[in-house]
């Protein structure tokens, strides 16, 4: 259309298209109430000015390039500011080849909206992943996962217990590979993690991926289907990484973008169920592009509440200059950076991060990074470093459980200029190398400590006679204990059983 377009109702629409964009207006599109399934080669929804969806059922797939797009950023003749993305208590279903959401401006969502979104390799409809079409299949498996076993299920109706032999491994997993029988049609996993055995469903076999990922979360495995990564990484080899700047990244992402939510000035989460699996970044603020309004974009994301879950190749959120935290439960599953921006600030909220490189990154972009604690809880698991900054890192308030490398040439703390901690509780553990410490401000006790490997136990930070963290020691090669806790006496002590009856952490 070359006019404002509005799709309101209670009905069904289906469109498929086969060339080009299924719906596209040149001006404001809005989407109201009704159900809606679009596909098509190109955009599946596209507002040059802004897209509006309110209370509607959509499922929208592009087989090659974007879902929903806007690319005008200027100002209106009305005053209005052009290219926003606005999702208003929806149930969005996306896939994309290249990225879920691009927008020219910003992105809202507001009002508890359900939103999935599965990029590239991610979307069963994308023309751009090659069939793996190997007889090799791979298992990754997460630090909580000692073994696997597939049991396949044969054309003929048979099935088939299969060993894995483990493999050189990359992304922050060991793997394990398989001789997959050409007559496989589904598979399923047994797997055993703490004395225990998990069980996933049955699968089918997926020509598209070589490999799947476990990780062992609250009890039950979840799985994740991608193409197998090797070990390379910007400055790396086998596990050993490099400079954890802004613009290292996964050497093995697309030359294309596909990430799950783009935005080229702000991105806003105020509320709301968000799942997002993306071959690139996970939600993504662009500060370095020039809108036609004149200004820079300013590259900030600001999450105020929701649950948001992250499954990503590249870094799960990323912001070019600020990553505000207000509250929510933000979960990042896989990463190769978990949350990486210039300044970032946890005001509230639970996070729980998984990163094959650094955990948490803050770099002098724009100024002097900083990462600030002033409530919440904050949870990393990283190969890499555990909490990064190219500046300082300041904690008021809330708790860090942190676990980190296994390899002395990473830190599970690592900052160039300060740490220091004037309330809230710190539990970090890595590999002695690095073995970096806070500065204990007034009323904070704590301290470091050096111990043999603690594989399989938990580790209790007790503070003024009161257990206040507990961290699960998922990894070998543990043995530097940083830690910290607003009180007159802080101690560490290290258990056979949990405190908290938790998975891996807890927090009193």
């Amino acid at each position: 259309a070359d006019c404002d377009l509005d799709f309101k109702g209670t009905g069904i629409l289906k469109i498929s298209s086969t060339l080009n964009n299924g719906i596209h207006t040149k001006d404001d599109l809005k989407i109201k109430n009704l159900t809606l399934n679009v596909t098509a080669p190109n955009y599946a929804i596209k507002g040059n000015d802004s897209v509006t969806i309110e209370e509607a059922t959509i499922t929208a797939i592009s087989i090659e390039g974007d879902t929903i797009k806007t690319t005008n950023s200027d100002i209106s003749s009305k005053g209005n500011q052009r290219g926003i993305v606005t999702i208003n208590g929806a149930t969005v279903s996306l896939y994309a080849a290249l990225d879920g959401i691009d927008a020219a401006y910003d992105v809202v969502f507001t009002n508890s909206p359900n939103i999935n979104i599965k990029t590239d390799s991610y979307s069963d409809y994308s023309n751009y992943v090659s069939d793996a079409q190997a007889s090799t299949f791979y298992v990754g498996l997460d630090n909580n996962i000692l073994a696997a076993t597939l049991i396949v299920t044969l054309s003929d109706g048979g099935t088939k217990e299969l060993k894995g032999a483990s493999v050189s491994s990359g992304f922050g997993r060991n793997y394990l590979s398989f001789s997959m029988p050409t007559d496989a049609k589904s598979f399923k996993i047994i797997a055993q993690a703490r004395g225990e055995s998990y069980e996933t469903d049955d699968m089918n076999i997926n020509n598209k991926y070589d490999c799947i990922s476990l990780t062992l979360r609250n009890g039950s495995l979840m799985t994740s289907f991608e193409t197998y990564q090797t070990a390379m990484r910007p400055g790396g080899v086998l596990g050993v990484m490099g400079p954890g700047g802004m613009q290292d990244g996964n050497s093995n992402k697309s030359d294309y973008s596909s990430k799950g939510i783009k935005a080229d000035n702000t991105i806003t989460i105020d509320s709301g169920n968000i799942q997002i699996s993306s071959h690139d970044d996970g939600i993504h603020a662009n500060a370095d592009v020039t809108l036609e309004n004149g200004k820079t974009g300013l590259g900030n994301i600001l999450i105020l509440g929701g649950n948001v879950e992250i499954i990503s190749d590249d870094d799960g959120i990323h912001a070019d200059y600020k990553l505000d935290i207000m509250g929510g439960y933000i979960v990042v599953n896989e990463s190769y950076e978990a949350l990486e921006a210039n300044i970032i600030t946890f005001n509230s909220g639970v996070v729980e991060v998984n990163a094959s490189d650094d955990g948490i990154n803050a770099t002098n972009k724009f100024e002097d990074a900083y990462i600030y604690f002033k409530a919440g809880t904050v949870y990393v698991n990283a190969d890499g470093d555990g909490i990064d900054s190219n500046g300082y890192i300041v904690m008021t308030g809330g708790n860090i459980i942190a676990i980190g490398p296994t390899n002395s040439n990473n830190g599970v703390l690592d900052f160039d200029r300060a740490f220091t901690i004037t309330g809230g509780n710190l539990l970090a553990v890595g590999c002695s190398g690095m073995n970096q410490k806070p500065t204990l401000g007034s009323g904070v006790s704590g301290g470091v400590k050096t111990f043999s490997s603690t594989y399989g136990k938990y580790l209790d930070l007790t503070v003024d006679s009161k257990t206040v963290l507990e961290l699960y020691i998922s990894k070998n090669n543990i043995n530097y204990i940083a830690y910290a806790g607003y009180g007159k006496s802080s101690t560490i002590s290290i258990n056979s059983s949990s405190s908290f009856s938790s998975l891996n952490y807890g927090v009193a």
